[in-house]
C-alpha cells in the first residue's frame, strides 16, 4: 500500500506476518549460525512471543520470562577435535543428545542421537561445518572443520 512511504512498513500487516509465519528449522539454524560469526541472537526466533509483548495482544503486561536462551548452560560440552578427520567425540553430556551437523548453506549433512563419551564416525566430505547438539536443557553449536 502506498499510506507506508517513507515507513519501514505497516506493523498490522508485520505482526499478522510474524503470527502466520513462525520461525522453522532453516531459519532456526540459521539464526544458530549467525550467531558463531556474530555473537548475537535474533530475539524474535528465540522468543517469539516477546513481539506480542512489545507490539500485540499483550502490550503493558509484564514480561516475566529470561531474556537468555539455555545455551548458556552448554558450556560443559567439548566437541573434539577440531580439526576432525574420521572420529568425533563428545564430553560433557550428563544424558542423551541429538547431534546435527549443517555445511557452510545451513543445509543437514548428518543427524545422530549420542551420549556422552561416544565415538561419532563422520563420513562427510572436508570443508567447514556447525555442529549443534541439542539436550533436554540446552544447545550448543559449535563451528568443526572436517579434514581429509
Amino acid at each position: 500500500s502506498n499510506s507506508t512511504v517513507g515507513e519501514l512498513g505497516d506493523l498490522a500487516t508485520l505482526i499478522q506476518w510474524h503470527r502466520d509465519d513462525p520461525p522453522d528449522d532453516y531459519e532456526m539454524n540459521r539464526n544458530n549460525v549467525i550467531y558463531t560469526w556474530q555473537f548475537n541472537r535474533n530475539p524474535f526466533f528465540d522468543l517469539p512471543d516477546l513481539a506480542e509483548y512489545i507490539w500485540g495482544t499483550n502490550v503493558g503486561d509484564v514480561w516475566n520470562n529470561s531474556l537468555s536462551t539455555p545455551s548458556a548452560t552448554a558450556s560443559t560440552i567439548e566437541i573434539y577435535p577440531n580439526p576432525v578427520s574420521n572420529i568425533l567425540l563428545i564430553r560433557g553430556l550428563n544424558a542423551k543428545a541429538n547431534l546435527e551437523i549443517y555445511n557452510a548453506m545451513g543445509q543437514k549433512v548428518m543427524v545422530k542421537d549420542i551420549t556422552s563419551e561416544d565415538r561419532i564416525p563422520i563420513e562427510i566430505p572436508s570443508g567447514i561445518y556447525f555442529a549443534r547438539i541439542r539436550t533436554v536443557d540446552a544447545t550448543l553449536t559449535r563451528k568443526i572443520v572436517v579434514s581429509p
